[in-house]
């Protein structure tokens, strides 16, 4: 519950900050409360920042339309990018019908690590 909240705070906090960069940039002010929409652009954000920091080198190999280093730790994990730039797991269930993410989950660092 604790970890929900800190993350539920900060996606809160960031779309905020996204909506005062919007509003100062633009002539069309948003006021109203936050939309699921502006709270998904901001998971992404911080999906897209925290893999910048632990993945670059993946992401820039991923970029050029290569394959990751055979010494990275997640070379066996097929890795590939979204239409947003964020990692996500490949593999054997690309034909399944689960759902997307359940398919191909966003790869996260490891808390352990």
């Amino acid at each position: 519950m604790n970890k929900y909240s800190c993350l539920n705070k900060l996606l809160r906090v960031t779309s905020w900050v996204f909506r005062f960069i919007h509003n100062t940039r633009n002539d069309i002010k948003r006021y109203d409360v936050i939309s699921a929409e502006e709270l998904d652009g901001a998971e992404k954000y911080w999906r897209k920042t925290t893999q910048g920091d632990v993945f670059a080198e993946e992401i820039a190999h991923l970029k050029q339309g290569k394959r990751v280093s055979k010494t990275s730790a997640i070379l066996e994990l097929n890795p590939f990018l979204d239409s947003d730039g964020i990692i996500h797991v490949g593999g054997r269930l690309q034909k399944s019908k689960f759902a997307y993410l359940q398919k191909h989950p966003i790869l996260m660092q490891s808390i352990t690590s």
